[in-house]
């Protein structure tokens, strides 16, 4: 359906793990023209040959984010490598959970930084190429750990989904009327590097699955379709909303 085509677009994913691949194979097999940024080029090179091998288009950038001027550096190379982009997916991940009363600050300080301010500073220069293009679309990939308690670990990572929620209205209220859409995803449980070790175990799979109405963890294509709503036309009544896509989790 031509809501959803995205022909024309040019769009920036950052972090191409499971859930940020998929999705940018989605967008280029959906017409956009795609580049990929991540630290890791073993993620590089799974994404680049899913989308070439699917016809799609597709630049690569390797880096390590660390903050701002790094991520003010990726944006000036995407900027050479496609000009003016109109779409942008934040899916960066890292895999660093603790108890609370064993965090560290540096543990604090790596997930809120990891998962939140760099997120942030990526919206920020993402918007400062669409305001003045008057049109843009921001995906942000947040979690259900961000609405709802999900279990005895994970504290920061939750204070920083919901901080990643709560900035994506923040955000899309003040850039609708410049022609800039911000949304976000919340995943429920995903089959992904992240969780492999823990979904490996088969009691593990098997308690997770029944906790879910709909009866399987979800794959990284599960929130594809729901990225590509938010990137296209199908959306442009949807403003500042954080659709979940749990399976049907937090509706127990």
């Amino acid at each position: 359906m031509e809501l959803f085509r995205l022909d024309g677009e040019r769009a920036l994913v950052l972090g191409t793990g499971g859930i940020g691949g998929a999705i940018a194979k989605g967008i280029a097999q959906a017409g956009a023209e795609v580049v990929i940024a991540d630290v890791s080029e073993e993620n590089l090179t799974r994404a680049q040959r899913a989308i070439e091998s699917a016809g799609g288009t597709v630049h690569r950038i390797r880096v390590n984010i660390r903050g701002k001027a790094d991520v003010e550096a990726l944006y000036q190379k995407v900027n050479e490598l496609l000009p003016n982009i109109t779409l942008s997916v934040n899916a960066i991940g890292l895999n660093r959970m603790a108890h609370a009363v064993d965090t560290t600050e540096e543990d604090w300080r790596a997930v809120l930084d990891g998962f939140l301010s760099n997120l942030f500073w990526s919206n920020q220069q993402a918007a400062k190429i669409m305001l003045p293009q008057k049109r843009g679309k921001i995906v942000n990939l947040a979690s259900m750990s961000g609405v709802i308690v999900t279990g005895d670990m994970g504290a920061s990572y939750a204070a920083a989904k919901a901080g990643v929620i709560q900035l994506t209205k923040a955000l899309a209220a003040e850039w609708i009327a410049g022609g800039v859409y911000v949304n976000a995803i919340s995943p429920g449980n995903v089959e992904t590097a992240l969780t492999a070790a823990f979904l490996s175990d088969e009691a593990a799979r098997r308690s997770v699955s029944q906790s879910i109405p709909l009866g399987r963890v979800a794959q990284p294509e599960d929130i594809v379709g729901p990225a590509l709503f938010l990137l296209s036309k199908a959306s442009d009544y949807v403003v500042g909303q954080n659709l979940l896509v749990d399976g049907g989790y937090t509706i127990r």
